[in-house]
């Protein structure tokens, strides 16, 4: 963490750096939000095995499909204009957000009520055109992060299903030849069919002009993956040297990379400080807690209950939610490393994917 810290310290303009510090004063002090999911869409152009959204309506009999018009989205926004004045960055789905075909209106009726907003860009990179770049260059956005899980076009295309490699880099090589070339990163979700790609992977990506690299492991909702898993053996010593070499690449190519850990600790899950809205209006810690959720950690499998704060659209201030005694509860102990039970099965909670990454 502190590694990241500095590096996008010293990389911060000082004109920005005042803000910067007042952001993490108002997120740590105050406890306001900094960050906003309103799920939009519940939906994706792929249908990867490994993937939560692939079991919506199946395993997971409530998750839904679902695209909001953007009639329906203006009048979400109003519903949310308090807690947009206070967050910094709004997302539109933690799915593929660019499926809606309204995604600019909606950015510019969020900035109509925060002027001060950006929008992170999260995407598997197949809708990507020079067109959608050269409009996104004119507004403010915190991150772009595509998500390319190999280095060979087979790699990929088995593990994501109907994704095309070609399509990923070329999403690649447009957003790092435009105004937000230093906001790019891609995310390398390991396993063990493609582990040992990632040290070329590092070079690879480099020659792309990416500068920011982040690991995550697998996150299994089926049986059937669990073997594909690369934390909770007790041999990951393999998986440490590949991770060791991995380093020493970025180092040499001037390159973040940031590291899951490959043995459970209770660190806590940072995806209970964004105000994550589901696509039905309910206030939930995250997307897996929106629904029931089936979860396989080191061979035990549990299934998760919907945990709402409660719904947006029932209450006369939103705001009074994220304050509420038990969204507040929950994220102190997220804060402290205590893992709440509906918590105890997901990774994330034990630093072993987007959470307490290592950073290099």
């Amino acid at each position: 963490m502190f590694s990241r810290l500095f590096h996008l310290v010293k990389h911060t303009p000082l004109r920005e750096l005042p803000e910067r510090l007042n952001r993490s004063f108002r997120h740590r002090i105050l406890h306001q939000p900094d960050a906003m999911l309103l799920q939009v869409v519940s939906a994706c152009n792929l249908r990867c095995k490994h993937c939560f959204l692939t079991d919506y309506g199946t395993v997971i009999p409530d998750g839904q499909i679902k695209v909001i018009p953007f009639d329906e989205v203006q009048v979400r926004l109003e519903k949310l204009r308090p807690l947009i004045k206070q967050v910094r960055a709004l997302m539109f789905s933690s799915f593929e957000a660019l499926l809606h075909k309204d995604i600019f209106r909606m950015m510019d009726a969020a900035l109509a009520i925060n002027p001060k907003l950006s929008f992170p860009i999260l995407t598997n990179g197949q809708l990507v055109t020079p067109e959608i770049v050269a409009r996104l260059e004119n507004y403010r956005l915190s991150c772009v992060t595509i998500s390319l899980d190999g280095l060979k076009p087979e790699t990929v295309e088995a593990f994501k299903t109907g994704a095309k490699f070609e399509k990923t880099i070329n999403a690649i090589q447009l957003f790092c030849k435009s105004k937000h070339q230093n906001l790019v990163n891609v995310v390398f979700v390991a396993h063990r069919k493609n582990i040992r790609e990632l040290p070329d992977y590092m070079d690879f990506v480099a020659s792309l002009g990416v500068k920011d690299v982040q690991v995550s492991n697998l996150l299994t909702f089926r049986e059937d993956l669990q073997s594909e898993c690369l934390y909770g053996s007790e041999d990951t010593a393999w998986v440490e040297g590949i991770f060791a070499e991995a380093q020493k690449r970025a180092q040499i190519n001037g390159q973040i990379l940031g590291l899951p850990g490959l043995k459970p600790k209770p660190l806590g899950c940072t995806q209970s400080e964004t105000v994550m809205i589901d696509i039905d209006g309910n206030i939930t810690p995250c997307d897996f807690l929106a629904v029931h959720t089936p979860f396989y950690f080191q061979g035990k499998r549990r299934e998760v209950r919907p945990l709402r704060f409660g719904n947006v659209f029932k209450a006369n201030n939103p705001l009074a939610i994220w304050y509420s005694k038990d969204a507040k509860e929950f994220r102190a102990m997220h804060r402290q490393g205590e893992i709440p039970a509906p918590c105890s099965h997901c990774i994330d909670a034990y630093g072993l994917m987007c959470s307490r990454r290592d950073v290099k």
